[in-house]
């Protein structure tokens, strides 16, 4: 998988979670923040940082 598969993984998971939260409305766990970030990620205004697989899985290890 390379770096734009990546990328367009993680914006169709924002997608969804965004998708998730309108249907779930009120109910929905996920604060206005969380919204406005899944929000800049779909709509391509995410600073780099943001959508890089270390932000949103974590720094692992290969060894």
């Amino acid at each position: 998988m390379n770096l734009e598969e990546i990328r367009n993984t993680i914006i169709k998971s924002a997608q969804l979670k965004l998708q998730r939260h309108k249907h779930l409305g009120s109910q929905s766990n996920l604060s206005i923040s969380q919204v406005a970030e899944l929000h800049d990620i779909v709509n391509g205004m995410a600073d780099e940082a943001r959508i890089t697989p270390d932000h949103l899985i974590g720094r692992i290890s290969l060894n």
